[in-house]
Parts: C-alpha cells; structure tokens; sequence
C-alpha cells in the first residue's frame, strides 16, 4: 500500500492530489472488504427485541457505518453532505457522510442479504475446510498427467461430466461399492 510521510514538516504538500492520494489509499484497503462478498456484517448489527444494534457492514462492497434501530426489511445507504466555506470563503459540499440504515429507496439490499463473518470461522478458515474435505477429488501430476484421487457417483448426464474427469466403464465399477474405511473390520479394511 502506497504511504504519506507526515514527518517531513517543511514544505508538506496539502494539495488536492495530496487529499485524492489519501483516498485511493483508503478505497485500495476497502477492496480487501470483498474477501466477504458483496453485502455482510463486519462487526455489531447484533438483534435483539426487534432491534438491531449499531456496526459496521459491507453493503455492495462497500465498508460503512451502520445505524440501528427497528429492523426492517431493507438496508439503504443515506449520502449526507455537508458544506463549508474554505479557501476563498466559497461555500461548497466538501463532505459526504455515507451510512447505512435501515429504509427503502434506491439500491436497497435485503437485511436478510447480510451475512455475518465468526471470527472463529472466518472465510480463510471455512475455504481451508472445504480444501480438505475436496482434497481427494483435487487432481494430482503423476508424469506430466493429471490423475484424481476418487471415483465419484456421477447423477447427471455424462455430457456434463467436467473437464479433466472421465466415466470409469460399467466393468470397473461391477461388484464395488464405497464404504467407509473400518480397520478393525477384517471384511472392510
């Protein structure tokens, strides 16, 4: 990520391009949100008597304060601006507070669209999960050639087999059946 020196007092360079700097730095650290998907919770938004708790969500990828209340059925984002004069004594909208909050308007999201990410059972540790319980289908290089580790039930039609996977013949499969492994079962070990 790109960084400012604020140490260097002389001669600091408090420019538009200075202030659009800072807010690239910061939609570059926003897109890391979409590890998440599009809408889920970040933190807060807890439910309780029909109320939701203030937090933080992610609401089509974008990382924003949110403001409980009474649950209802569809989250928006309200765009407050706020003006004030500056250099010059101009009075312009130089701000936009950007929340979202329970309501109904344009790109409104489902509340029941948002997930909640446990930090026991995040994302990283719920993909290392489904890598292990994949990890016999996953194909492996004998030679240069790709082999998978399983044969599979295959319930659709062989049209729709996926790429790198074949049917195994009818012969091959006469007389097996897949079972759980029991190495204290002299018939299944």
């Amino acid at each position: 990520m790109n960084k400012l020196d604020f140490s260097i007092k002389a001669g600091w360079p408090a420019s538009t391009e200075t202030w659009e700097y800072l807010q690239n730095m910061i939609a570059q650290v926003q897109n890391g949100a979409l590890l998440g998907g599009k809408n889920f919770i970040v933190s807060g938004c807890v439910e309780s008597a029909g109320n939701a708790t203030d937090g933080i969500i992610c609401v089509n990828g974008e990382v924003l304060p949110f403001v409980g209340g009474p649950v209802q059925p569809k989250v928006i984002v309200a765009d407050e601006t706020v003006s004030r004069a500056f250099f010059g004594g101009a009075v312009n909208a130089y701000y936009h507070n950007r929340v979202a909050t329970f309501g109904s308007g344009t790109g409104e999201v489902l509340w029941t669209d948002f997930k909640r990410n446990n930090p026991d059972n995040g994302v990283l540790a719920r993909l290392d999960k489904v890598e292990k319980m994949l990890k016999p289908l996953l194909g492996y290089d004998v030679g240069g050639v790709t082999q998978y580790g399983s044969w599979l039930f295959w319930g659709r039609p062989a049209g729709e087999i996926p790429a790198g996977w074949e049917a195994v013949p009818d012969a091959d499969w006469k007389g097996r059946v897949p079972v759980v492994m029991d190495a204290g079962d002299v018939d299944f070990d």
